[in-house]
């Protein structure tokens, strides 16, 4: 059940993504997609050597 349930959801990103990158130019799409991605990783990790780079 879990696995299906993830798969739907990564089908529905799929089609959310490939349904908005038609509509929205490759710059919205990577100013999109790079924050969704980097904020995980970069929250827990660089979170306080950001702050002591900043």
């Amino acid at each position: 059940d879990k696995h299906a349930l993830i798969n739907r959801d990564r089908e529905r990103n799929r089609l959310l993504l490939s349904h908005s990158s038609p509509d929205l130019p490759a710059n919205n799409k990577q100013q999109i997609a790079s924050p969704v991605v980097s904020k995980p990783k970069m929250n827990p990790v660089s979170t306080p050597s950001s702050g002591r780079e900043s």
